[in-house]
Formats: structure tokens, C-alpha cells, sequence
């Protein structure tokens, strides 16, 4: 009997220290890396944007059409806190990790398409 618990108490220890180690390897080394990759391409994009002179200045690109959840909007820098991350255009409810979003429909504004954040639905195809 004593045996027996020795065993399932083995089992358990060793399952926590498994998944621990599991959570440990994804908080500190793929979700950085996740993380870096997802801005590095963000920042190449929106650079190669600003170089065209096409980079967005509000909800719609260049074309004047609505910005596609995801794009790259803007780079926000801290210099004091050691920031330096890409916003990405998208509502609250599609907030993806590693990436800090710039929701128009949480923004209180009035709803109107001369509003640069107005909700996507009050917004006129021109």
C-alpha cells in the first residue's frame, strides 16, 4: 500500500515538474522569440511603407481604403522604459499576444466617417 502511494505521488511531483518546466521554456524563450518576430516583421513593413510614402497617417491606407486588422499603424517608443513596439490596427476583441493594437471602435468619438476613429461600420467607401 505504502508502495503504491509512493508511486502516485512520484507520478504527481513529476507531472508538475514537467508541465513547469513546459511553462517556464514558453514564458521565457518561445514567447520572446514569438514576440520578436512578429515585431521585427511589423517594423520591416511599416518601414518599407514609410519609405514608399505609403505608410497609413489614419483608418484608411493610401488607397483610401479601411486598414486591414493586423497592419502595422505606428512604432511607440519609450526611450526611458526601454519600449519600442509596433501598434497594429484592430478591434479589441482580435488583440493577438505580442502585439499592442490600436482599437478604433473602443475609442469614444462620435460616429461619424469624418472621425478618424469611427467604428469600421459608420465608414464610407469612397
Amino acid at each position: 500500500m505504502k508502495k503504491k502511494r509512493l508511486d502516485v505521488l512520484t507520478s504527481v511531483i513529476g507531472s508538475i515538474l514537467v508541465l513547469s518546466a513546459a511553462f517556464l521554456a514558453n514564458f521565457f524563450v518561445i514567447s520572446p522569440l514569438s514576440h520578436s518576430v512578429a515585431q521585427n516583421t511589423l517594423r520591416n513593413t511599416f518601414a518599407a511603407q514609410a519609405s514608399l510614402a505609403t505608410a497609413p497617417t489614419g483608418e484608411r491606407d493610401f488607397r483610401n481604403r479601411v486598414l486591414a486588422d493586423g497592419a502595422p499603424v505606428a512604432q511607440l517608443v519609450i526611450e526611458k522604459i526601454n519600449l519600442n513596439e509596433m501598434v497594429v490596427e484592430g478591434p479589441e476583441r482580435q488583440r493577438q499576444q505580442s502585439l499592442v493594437w490600436h482599437g478604433c471602435a473602443a475609442t469614444p468619438c462620435p460616429t461619424h466617417s469624418t472621425c478618424a476613429c469611427a467604428p469600421r461600420s459608420h465608414l464610407q467607401s469612397r
